[in-house]
């Protein structure tokens, strides 16, 4: 993960995002948390375990009744391949969540396969918590 992408993960984190980065991390009252990955990686670091792992508190202190696990890849490779791995990173974040004390049955997941965006920031799965 580059240098750039810890500093968004890790000040999404304390709460306080860049203005660049607000909408795209949605608002209060559906909060999403974004957990970043290297090319072609379902690989969970120590960040994006914390990240994980702050996505779940907030579930619980929030009271989410659902969390939808969305994950998404570049566009190098085929869409074949790229929602293999979309699945597989949702799949981690899912289980991290269920360690964490999230119900399976609170989690949806999806595997949106590739984004026209460049580098890390189409490499993520979306943690989208609801009150719904």
């Amino acid at each position: 993960m580059t240098r750039i992408a810890r500093a968004a993960v890790l000040s999404l984190m304390a709460g306080c995002l860049p203005a660049t980065h607000a909408a795209a991390e949605g608002t209060d009252e559906s909060p999403t948390i974004v957990v970043y990955f290297d090319e072609w990686s379902g690989k969970l670091d120590h960040t994006a375990l914390d990240v994980i792992a702050h996505a779940a508190r907030r579930a619980k202190h929030q009271h989410a009744a659902h969390i939808t696990v969305a994950g998404y890849a570049d566009d190098t490779g085929s869409q074949k391949a790229n929602i293999a791995l979309t699945q597989l990173r949702a799949q981690q974040v899912a289980d991290v969540l269920e360690k964490d004390g999230i119900p399976a049955a609170a989690i949806t997941m999806k595997a949106e396969g590739s984004q026209k965006v460049p580098g890390v920031a189409s490499r993520r799965v979306e943690i989208t918590l609801s009150a719904e």
